[in-house]
C-alpha cells in the first residue's frame, strides 16, 4: 500500500487503482495510486471540517 492510502481511506476515500511506472524520480519509476470519493462524502466530510 502506499504510503498516504490509510489516512485518505479513514476520511472516505476508496483506492480505485495503481497507475504502474508513471512517474520518474530520482531516477527511479514510481507507482501512483488513484483514489476516489463520493460527492456525498465529501460533503458531508467537508460540513464537518468547516
Amino acid at each position: 500500500m502506499h504510503q498516504n492510502a490509510g489516512v485518505y481511506e479513514k476520511v472516505g476515500f476508496t483506492a480505485e487503482g495503481v497507475r504502474r511506472q508513471v512517474q520518474l524520480r530520482e531516477g527511479t519509476w514510481r507507482d501512483e495510486l488513484v483514489m476516489s470519493i463520493l460527492s456525498q462524502k465529501w460533503n458531508a466530510l467537508s460540513e464537518r471540517t468547516g
